[in-house]
C-alpha cells in the first residue's frame, strides 16, 4: 500500500516530511509495525535529499515503533537518534530519544539510566519556548521516571506535557497521550499513598483526578487505544474514593466487556472489581474474582499485579475476621514488593534521585553538559567531545552512505605570538580562528579544538575534492581577516586532510590528515595538502620543524 493509500491527506509525491508525520502518528496510534516501515522509508528518503533534521525525527520513530513491537533493536537505534538529533539540534526530539532510551534500559535491567534521565532533562533544558514536542518530551521522560519508581517526578513531568498540550492546543493524540500517562502516574501515586496507609492522600489525589475525568471521557471513547487505561484509572480512583461505585461499576463492566485477550486489562479490571465487592461486604465474590485474576496473571506471566492482587486478598480476609489468612496474604505481597524492587533497582533509583536532582537545579544540566564537551575558551567542541562523541556521529552518517572528510588544523607560528605579545593576546587570536572555522563550514560540521592551537574538522557529506576547495576558502579568511582591525597579530593556517576510508576508523583518518598537515608544513606552511591536490599514486612528502 502506498503512502497515499494508507493516509488520503499525504500528496501524491510525498516528501521525507510527509513520511516523518505520518511514521509519528502510526506510532502514537500503536501501530508499530505500519510506523515502523513508514519510518525506514522516511529516513532514506531524507537522507539521499540532505535533510537530516527530518532524518533525525524518522529514527526516534524507527525506536519508538520497535519499543512499540518489544524489539531489542530499539535501544540501538534510539542512541542512533540521539547522536543524529544532537548534532541538529533538535532538543524536543533528543529529550524523547534520551527518555525512551531511558524506559528501555530499565526494562532490560542495563546500566547507563541515570545518563540517560540527566540527558533528556538538559535537552528539556535547552528548549527556549513551549512547543508540542517539548509536551511530547515531557511525556516520554515521565513515562521513563515512572518506570524507575519516580513517582513524584514522573508526576511533575506529566503535569507539565498536559498543561503544554492544552494551552498549545496540541494534536488530539498528543494531548490523550499525555493525559493517559498523567493518569498512569497518578495510579502509582495513589498506590504508593495508599500502601503507606495515608487515606487523606489518596483521596486528595484521586478527586484532583477525577474532576477531570468527565470532560475527557468523550473526547478518550474515539480512541481505542487509550481509552481502557484511563477507565481503568477512573474506575480505581472511583473505587478508592468510594463515593460513587456505581460509576465505578459501570466502568469495570464496560472495560471487561472489551478486554477481550488482553490479559492485563482483564486481571486490573478482576482486582478491581474484587475491591467493589469488599467495600459492599460481599467477600466471597471478592475471593473468586482473586481467584481468577491471579490464574490470569500466573497464565500470562503477569508478575507485577500479583502484589496488589495479595493485598487486595489481605484486607478481605482481615474484613471476614481471618487474621492468619489475612496476615498470609500480606506476608505474599511484602515477597512480591520486595521481588520487584530488587535491591540493584533500589540503588539505581538512589542514583538516578540525587544525580538527576543535582543536575536540573537552575540550569544546572545544561551548564555542566556543555562544559563537559565544550572548550572553555573558544566554545568549540573539546578533546573530549572528540575521543566520545564524534565516533559515533561519524559512523551514523558513513553508515547513510555520506561522505566524511577530516581535517587538522595549526595556527603558524602561534609560539612566537604567545613569546612575543603574551597569553592573553594568543588567547584572543585562538578564539577569532574559532569564529571564522565556524562560520566557514555549515551546520552540522564539527570543529573541534584539541589543544593549543590544534584544530580538528569532520566535514560530512563532502568528497575530499569539494573538501579540500572548503578548507582553502577557510584559510583564506583566515589570511584576509581584519586582524588589526581587532587590534591583533595576522595569522595564518596550515591544513592537513583526508578522506574517511569506508573501514577507517576516526582516530586512523586523523592521523593521516596529520600527516597532510606535516607535508603542507615541509611546503612552507598557510596551505592546504590533501590527496585533492596531488597527482594520483603520490603521498605527502615528509615534514621538517612546525615551530
Amino acid at each position: 500500500m502506498s503512502l497515499t493509500e494508507r493516509n488520503p491527506t499525504v500528496p501524491a509525491e510525498p516528501g521525507p516530511a510527509d513520511y516523518e508525520a505520518l511514521a509519528r502518528e502510526l506510532t502514537l496510534a500503536g501501530e508499530a509495525a505500519d510506523g515502523l516501515t513508514v519510518a525506514q522509508m522516511g529516513e532514506r528518503l531524507a537522507t539521499a535529499r540532505g535533510e537530516r533534521a527530518v532524518a533525525a525525527w524518522c529514527l526516534l520513530h524507527q525506536a519508538r515503533a520497535l519499543a512499540g513491537l518489544g524489539d531489542s533493536r530499539c535501544a540501538g537505534v534510539a542512541r542512533a537518534a540521539v547522536r543524529a538529533l544532537r548534532a541538529e539540534s533538535c532538543w524536543e526530539g533528543l529529550a524523547q530519544a534520551h527518555a525512551l532510551l531511558a524506559r528501555r534500559l530499565v526494562q532490560s535491567g542495563a546500566e547507563g539510566v541515570v545518563e540517560e534521565l540527566a540527558g533528556a532533562a538538559v535537552a528539556l533544558d535547552a528548549v527556549t519556548r513551549p512547543s508540542v514536542g517539548a509536551a511530547e518530551a515531557h511525556a516520554e521522560l515521565a513515562v521513563a521516571e515512572a518506570a524507575l519508581g519516580l513517582v513524584e517526578r514522573a508526576a511533575a513531568h506529566a503535569r507539565v506535557a498536559v498543561a503544554l498540550a492544552d494551552e498549545l492546543g496540541a494534536p488530539e493524540d498528543v494531548s490523550l497521550r499525555a493525559v493517559a500517562i498523567h493518569g498512569d502516574v497518578v495510579r502509582q501515586q495513589v498506590a504508593e499513598a495508599r500502601r503507606a496507609n495515608d487515606d487523606d492522600r489518596v483521596r486528595t489525589l484521586a478527586l484532583d483526578w477525577l474532576a477531570h475525568w468527565p470532560r475527557l471521557e468523550t473526547r478518550l471513547r474515539r480512541s481505542p487505544a487509550l481509552w481502557p487505561p484511563l477507565a481503568l484509572t477512573a474506575a480505581t480512583l472511583l473505587v478508592d474514593v468510594g463515593d460513587e461505585l456505581v460509576r465505578a461499576l459501570a466502568l469495570l463492566d464496560e472495560l471487561w466487556r472489551r478486554a477481550d485477550d488482553r490479559a492485563d486489562t482483564a486481571v486490573a479490571t478482576l482486582g478491581q472489581l474484587a475491591r467493589v465487592n469488599l467495600r459492599t461486604g460481599h467477600l466471597t465474590a471478592a475471593h473468586a474474582l482473586l481467584d481468577d485474576a491471579e490464574r490470569r496473571a500466573v497464565a500470562a506471566r503477569l508478575h507485577e499485579p500479583l502484589a496488589e492482587l495479595a493485598r487486595i486478598r489481605s484486607a478481605v480476609h482481615e474484613a471476614g475476621g481471618d487474621a492468619d489468612a489475612a496476615l498470609r496474604a500480606f506476608k505474599r505481597y511484602h515477597q512480591y514488593v520486595v521481588a520487584e524492587g530488587d535491591t540493584a533497582r533500589r540503588r539505581q533509583a538512589d542514583a538516578v534521585r540525587a544525580r538527576v536532582a543535582e543536575l536540573v537545579q537552575h540550569s544546572v544540566a545544561s551548564a555542566l553538559a556543555e562544559v563537559a564537551n565544550t572548550d572553555a575558551l573558544t566554545g568549540l567542541h573539546n578533546r573530549r567531545f572528540l575521543d566520545a562523541e564524534a565516533p559515533g556521529l561519524v559512523e551514523l552518517r558513513r553508515d547513510r552512505g555520506d561522505a566524511v572528510s577530516v581535517a587538522v588544523i595549526d595556527v603558524d607560528k602561534f609560539k612566537h605570538v604567545n613569546d612575543h605579545y603574551g597569553h592573553p593576546v594568543g588567547d584572543a587570536v585562538l578564539v577569532v580562528v574559532g569564529e571564522l572555522l565556524r562560520s566557514g563550514l555549515r551546520d552540522g560540521d564539527l570543529v573541534i579544538r584539541t589543544g593549543g592551537d590544534e584544530f580538528v574538522l569532520v566535514l560530512f557529506g563532502t568528497p575530499m575534492d569539494r573538501a579540500h576547495a572548503v578548507l582553502e576558502r577557510v584559510r583564506h579568511s583566515v589570511q584576509e581577516a581584519d586582524w588589526a582591525g581587532r587590534g591583533l597579530p595576522a595569522v595564518t593556517l596550515t591544513i592537513g586532510a583526508t578522506a574517511l576510508e569506508p573501514t577507517q576508523a576516526l582516530p586512523d583518518a586523523i592521523g593521516a590528515a596529520d600527516l597532510e598537515l606535516l607535508s603542507a608544513k615541509r611546503a612552507g606552511r598557510n596551505t592546504v595538502h590533501s590527496p585533492a591536490a596531488r597527482p594520483p599514486g603520490t603521498g605527502p612528502v615528509g615534514a621538517g620543524d612546525d615551530q
